[in-house]
């Protein structure tokens, strides 16, 4: 597995998936400053969440990796990889017209009752 990012929840893989394709383990690490019992709920909860909203925005017309597999007691997601640059390289190259595109999945999200908060 080679680390490709890693947030404030979780650390992202890409790995070959049974040589069929490249592949993104999303893996929620704990949090030693949380009780144990809570944060395996908390991040159970946040996979699982994670995964139907994926589902729902897939649903509304959201183009969204492909979840090939998922473990919520182990907080992990095996998804699909999408080639291509990230948001942050397209904005600072200039492109803000993926601003637009951003814009229109918002609103196919929102209509559908997904929002971020």
């Amino acid at each position: 597995m080679k680390l490709i990012a890693r947030g404030a929840e979780a650390d992202l893989y890409e790995v070959d998936w049974f040589g069929l394709s490249r592949a993104v383990v999303k893996l929620r690490r704990p949090k030693a400053y949380r009780d144990p019992d809570l944060d395996r709920a908390i991040r159970r909860r946040r996979t699982l969440n994670e995964v139907k909203l994926m589902s729902k925005a897939n649903e509304a017309g959201v183009k969204v990796p492909a979840v090939y597999f998922f473990h919520p007691d182990e907080a992990v997601i095996i998804m699909e990889f999408v080639e291509g640059p990230t948001a942050k390289a397209l904005l600072e190259g200039g492109h803000v017209e993926v601003l637009r595109d951003v814009g229109r999945n918002v609103a196919l999200l929102h209509r559908s009752g997904i929002v971020h908060g």
